[in-house]
């Protein structure tokens, strides 16, 4: 028995629940019963090898459809050499003998086995992670990220969640769909022909924002954000690795009041109405839960630390970072930045399925698509092709007008594609919208005339 094992444990526990499996079996229910049962604990759940060896081998005889008598359990038992962790067949029959006939029922003591159960990892996991902490004095981030992941993990198993029948829910889609409401709602973007082609960012989805520089990835970040926060009031964490918090601030309240940043540097020239506008958006984003997260340097593991936490703290539907290729890498300085970055998308695809909340990773496109002569591709994507493979949707900012702005007789209009280059749950496809960059924010090419 491990030291950290002193009291968290009930063998009273878990002789009932095998034991009113046993006595239960020929009732016209059980079936309904054993469901319960091996929904509430697993064979892994029980502290004493008796119990666990009987709960094993009467899962496996009903596994194989046959009837659960003390006979077929101590067969199985004797095949698995088991039998005398038990005490034999009279330790069988004591068990079935043993259930009392009043108080907590088999399902109240099966979850309080589970309980002590997970109590137990977690004892195990604070030494593990005082172990690892001795070890890796040097390298916390690193550490405090595997802390996290093993804390979380005995949470996410204490918490089962039953498998769904297919049929479940399906009637209630029918009568949405009928009603001219989306099949899957996501997180609607503030950019209606974006929508159109994603159906909005979904739960657990990485969604990854490519562009080169200037064409305006920390300006899509940012608008999702606002409109996230402000109009559908869900909580949005947005890590900004090359921005401070206050240029963030000033392109929020830019977009939210229509003051361009450059008149913000010249209040001389800001009207009565302009500061009206201003103080109105600073009202608005007083009571917008974003939250701006300025991180410079850091590395997955702290990333992946950062959001937990927020997560935590706060209802967070929506998370954004800008930008990958500014994740620092956690090995040594000879290590391939390719497979960094590979290690680096992976994390945070699985953050985002662990929290079940979308995450919009912006990223740079490889110098070779910033030309004009052609639109960026999944390709490009800077640095590793495990980008591709990790997101559930990839959005390619292209801008050939952009291209040309400042040259001679052009006339700027700010006409952006937002290439929808893979959706894996729908279809691809482009969207037109306009880039302000006085604004630094989008729009829906129709809203914007």
């Amino acid at each position: 028995m491990n030291a950290t094992d002193t009291n968290l444990f009930d063998h009273e526990a878990e002789a009932v629940v095998v034991g009113a499996i046993l006595v239960r079996a020929c009732e016209p229910d059980f079936s309904v019963f054993m469901a319960d049962i091996q929904d509430a604990v697993s064979a892994e759940d029980f502290h004493r090898p008796g119990p666990r060896a009987v709960y094993e081998a009467i899962t496996r005889v009903y596994a194989r459809g046959d009837a659960i008598e003390i006979a077929a359990v101590k067969s199985e038992l004797q095949d698995a050499g088991t039998l005398e962790l038990v005490g034999g067949v009279a330790g069988l029959v004591d068990l079935a003998a043993a259930v009392p006939s009043g108080g907590l029922t088999a399902l109240q003591h099966a979850a309080r086995v589970r309980g002590l159960a997970s109590l137990r990892r977690l004892t195990q996991a604070t030494t593990d992670i005082a172990a690892d902490a001795a070890r890796n004095p040097g390298d916390a981030s690193e550490v405090i990220d595997r802390a996290e992941s093993r804390i979380f993990a005995i949470s996410r198993q204490t918490e089962r969640q039953r498998p769904r029948a297919v049929g479940d829910g399906l009637a209630a889609l029918v009568d949405r769909l009928e009603a001219g409401e989306p099949a899957a709602v996501g997180l609607d973007t503030g950019l209606p022909s974006l929508d159109a082609t994603t159906g909005g960012f979904k739960p657990g989805q990485l969604i990854v924002g490519g562009g080169p520089p200037s064409v305006g990835k920390t300006a899509l970040g940012t608008g999702v954000a606002i409109h996230a926060a402000v109009i559908r009031r869900r909580g949005v964490h947005f890590l900004s690795l090359e921005m401070t918090t206050a240029e963030l601030q000033r392109r929020a309240l830019s977009a939210l009041s229509g003051v361009s940043m450059h008149r913000m540097d010249r209040p001389d020239a800001l009207s009565a109405a302009a500061i009206r506008n201003l103080r109105d958006a600073v009202d608005t984003l007083a009571d917008a839960p974003l939250y701006l997260d300025e991180c410079a340097g850091l590395t997955a593991a702290s990333l992946r630390s950062r959001v937990r936490r927020e997560a935590a703290r706060h209802d967070i539907g929506l998370v954004v970072i800008d930008y990958l290729q500014l994740i620092a890498g956690s090995h040594s300085g000879n290590s391939n930045r390719n497979n960094e970055i590979a290690e680096i998308s992976r994390a945070v695809k699985v953050l985002a399925s662990e929290l079940e909340i979308p995450v919009l990773l912006l990223s740079q496109l490889n110098r070779t698509s910033r030309g004009e002569s052609r639109k960026p591709q999944l390709h490009d994507l800077r640095d590793s092709g495990a980008i591709e493979q990790d997101a559930d949707i990839v959005i390619l900012l292209h801008s050939e007008d952009y291209a040309h702005r400042g040259e001679s007789g052009h006339t700027f209009t700010g006409e952006t594609d937002l290439i929808v280059a893979k959706n894996r749950n729908g279809p691809t496809g482009v969207a037109r919208v306009v880039f302000n960059p006085e604004r630094a924010a989008f729009a829906d090419m129709e809203v914007a005339r």
